[in-house]
């Protein structure tokens, strides 16, 4: 195993803290959790940090001779259509909400549910090591993303949105990206009922992806 040695001068972007004790790289396919730090790939082995407060574990790693790896995670978002209040008497189309407006239809179930199915990249906030969430489908700040199911007028329109409710991630935590991430494996939820403007939070369950359902 080879130390990694940074002189003591180094000073970068600070996303370890001073009790942030260990940082490994080893062969690709395992992976490690460094406390409540994400599971990294890893490459070549990198020493031990006593003390190093304004090193970044990215930084480390990609001078061990690796690269972060893309991670992603499918989601599954079910409802049943049924506006949240009273039905409006106009025409809307209902479906999944993109970062350009646009609304994706979902795949109808028996039972008369809809599922929407989606893929998120997960990435890492510098600060608090949470997950971040990016996609077409992915809206709000970094650290609090979240999903929008829309019922959208058509034609145009200065108020083009009938309905819309907003499905938070700030549920989802690594223990459920590690989860998610396996083979046919997606997060689901079901959010027939929800109103708009609620901010409760959403239970995600594991499931299973179209392929394998």
């Amino acid at each position: 195993m080879t130390a990694l040695r940074l002189p003591a001068s180094t000073t970068m972007a600070a996303d370890i803290r001073y009790d942030f004790w260990q940082f490994y790289a080893t062969v690709p396919g395992s992976i490690t959790d460094a406390g409540s730090q994400p599971p990294r790939r890893r490459s070549a082995a990198v020493g031990f940090f006593s003390g190093c407060r304004s090193v970044s574990p990215w930084y480390i790693f990609t001078m061990a001779g690796g690269s972060p790896t893309k991670r992603q995670i499918k989601l599954r978002l079910v409802h049943n259509g049924v506006q949240p209040g009273t039905p409006l008497a106009e025409p809307l189309r209902f479906g999944l909400q993109d970062s350009k407006g646009e609304v994706h239809p979902g795949v109808a179930k028996p039972g008369q549910s809809i599922h929407f199915d989606l893929a998120l990249d997960v990435g890492e906030s510098g600060d608090a090591g949470q997950p971040v969430f990016k996609g077409v489908f992915a809206h709000g700040p970094p650290t609090a993303r979240f999903l929008y199911l829309s019922w959208k007028r058509e034609g145009k329109h200065d108020a083009p949105w009938g309905w819309r409710i907003k499905i938070p991630l700030s549920g989802i935590g690594w223990p459920e990206i590690r989860a998610a991430e396996k083979p046919g494996k997606c997060l689901a939820a079901n959010v027939t009922g929800r109103r708009p403007h609620a901010t409760d939070a959403i239970t995600w369950r594991l499931g299973e992806t179209s392929e394998n359902s």
